[in-house]
């Protein structure tokens, strides 16, 4: 049995297939943030876990690839899809990743987390997340993969 890294990737790819398909930009961040959440409720290992498994080091380095790899969709996305507003992508990306950014970008995130708002919003991807109490479950592969998928397809089409 398997886990797999939940990548920002994959909320990248989630959040332009939103921003491509709604032309509402409050719709697309409040899709944009549900599908985190979605994402996140598959089984996956976050980074405290592959820290852990591994090292600190590891860890910052796939995360790194993982972000270098989100701006170059996000980048390339902008500049072929000319039949949607660059702003909807760009908002559609960031919403599919609000959530790791607010409870993960060092400097911000302990302040943030004490925000009434942002607090309920920790609160509830702890509780999605399940840390340390996920199942260990090998279509969580399968399922990201097909998520990827079908993200792809939705912006392409």
């Amino acid at each position: 049995m398997t886990n797999f890294v939940m990548i920002a990737t994959t909320h990248t790819l989630t959040g332009l297939a939103i921003g491509s398909q709604v032309e509402n930009i409050p719709a697309i961040i409040i899709l944009g943030i549900l599908s985190h959440f979605v994402l996140d409720a598959l089984p996956h290992l976050d980074e405290e876990e592959i820290e852990q498994k591994y090292s600190r080091k590891v860890a910052l380095i796939i995360a790194s690839f993982d972000i270098l790899v989100s701006v170059l969709i996000l980048l390339l996305a902008i500049y072929k899809l000319n039949r949607v507003p660059a702003l909807n992508l760009v908002v559609g990306a960031l919403a599919g990743n609000f959530i790791d950014l607010i409870d993960n970008v060092p400097g911000i995130k302990g302040y943030l987390k004490k925000l009434p708002v942002f607090k309920q919003i920790h609160f509830i991807h702890g509780v999605v997340q399940r840390p340390g109490k996920r199942y260990r479950f090998v279509l969580g592969i399968p399922i990201q993969f097909i998520i990827i998928g079908l993200s792809i397809y939705l912006i392409v089409k």
